[in-house]
């Protein structure tokens, strides 16, 4: 049985070589994880295994941000709601802080640049500016808040549900606005690479450490027939003394 595993551990582990070679990673996370299912000592196999999941990983987010640019979707305007009657917390109204005329011409530069992408600014409120006060307050009254549920219930499951409704959905609305708003404004954040040139670094390690092998491989037939062929020279000139 040992010998049957250790034959099919080793059939997995070449053709999972030979997959990542071709850059078929997902082909070649299949053959390693099996191999490490027989062998789950084998250090070179989880290797391979931890670069394929990367690439697969990495191609995946590539993917994902090089798909086509969606429009930003419009979120509801959140001056139609209305804040819950029992809602004590701070208000972004309340921390209004209007700013220079240099502040209200950059908002003007803002909504043209909403209006030549596409996007809706009709719910934003460029007057109106996120201060640190107003985050430091929102954050003291969640705190208080689930302080309070947990004390209440004790129940960390119950605790984490009614957390979801401490802040209010109009406030949450306005937040987002006024992300989308910044953000906007801001250049591209992410520089992407093409994921398989990381890759093909890794790949041609892997093959010179497979070459070295092979060559460590090719040296120990040589001195196993060596030692074989002595062992028959010996063998023979033994028969012949006794003859």
């Amino acid at each position: 049985m040992r010998s049957f595993s250790t034959r099919a551990n080793s059939a997995y582990y070449h053709r999972g070589i030979a997959h990542l070679g071709l850059r078929h990673f997902q082909e070649g996370l299949t053959d390693f994880r099996k191999g490490s299912f027989l062998a789950p000592d084998s250090r070179v196999g989880m290797e391979r295994l931890k670069v394929c999941q990367e690439a697969i990983a990495e191609i995946t987010l590539m993917n994902l941000l090089t798909r086509g640019q969606e429009k930003t979707p419009d979120i509801p305007d959140w001056r139609n709601i209305e804040y819950p009657k029992d809602y004590i917390g701070p208000k972004l109204e309340d921390y209004q802080d209007i700013e220079n005329n240099d502040t209200n011409e950059r908002n003007d530069q803002h909504k043209i640049l909403n209006q030549q992408s596409g996007s809706s600014a009709s719910n934003g409120d460029s007057e109106t500016k996120v201060s640190d006060k107003f985050i430091l307050a929102l954050l003291e009254y969640i705190r208080c808040k689930r302080n309070q549920y947990y004390g209440l219930f004790g129940n960390p499951a119950l605790f984490f549900k009614l957390g979801e409704y401490i802040v209010p959905h109009r406030l949450i609305l306005q937040l987002i606005d006024k992300a989308q708003q910044i953000l906007a404004q801001e250049p591209t954040l992410l520089e992407v690479q093409h994921p398989l040139a990381k890759f093909k670094e890794k790949i041609e390690k892997m093959k010179e450490i497979e070459k070295k092998k092979e060559t460590e491989l090719e040296k120990l037939q040589k001195q196993e027939e060596k030692l074989l062929k002595a062992r028959e020279m010996v063998k023979l000139k033994e028969q012949q003394k006794l003859e």
